[in-house]
């Protein structure tokens, strides 16, 4: 994109739009790439971050590394950064942010959950629950009714 330089209208230096901004050319000014996009500096379109990733805040991003594991999954690379897998069942991750599959946490003993990519704790069901002739505990990371 061009900007007008002083002192006259007719003077413009060229300008390379920033990282998390794309150029439509000629006198257009830079846009900022739509939420859970990134563009490098210099692009003239965006980028969508992976499934099950996005942007963390709301501030422009430059690179797909920046692009973080949505909460319910977790990184399958060792730099932290998409692709993103869910969280198996018997466990869950509250929190928006790359981390590896030890960031998914385990739902108590005496409960389970059959959920994948779940988001709370909430999804994790008492024992109880499961019936009355079955024990009323289970190991950490249940995944079944039947584990009770």
């Amino acid at each position: 994109w061009v900007m007008p330089v002083m002192p006259t209208p007719r003077d413009v230096e060229c300008l390379v739009c920033a990282g998390g901004f794309f150029c439509e050319g000629n006198l257009a000014p830079q846009r900022q790439c739509a939420i859970n996009s990134w563009a490098p500096a210099g692009a003239y379109e965006c980028n969508i971050c992976p499934a099950n990733a996005q942007q963390p805040v709301e501030t422009p991003i430059s690179t797909l590394k920046e692009c973080v594991c949505s909460n319910g999954y977790y990184s399958l690379n060792e730099n932290l950064s998409p692709p993103c897998q869910a969280c198996p069942a018997g466990l869950f991750k509250e929190v928006v942010g790359s981390a590896p599959k030890t960031a998914c946490l385990a739902c108590p003993p005496g409960f389970y959950s059959n959920l994948l990519h779940a988001t709370t704790s909430a999804v994790c069901i008492p024992c109880s629950h499961a019936g009355a002739l079955r024990n009323l505990t289970s190991a950490r990371g249940s995944t079944m009714s039947s584990d009770c």
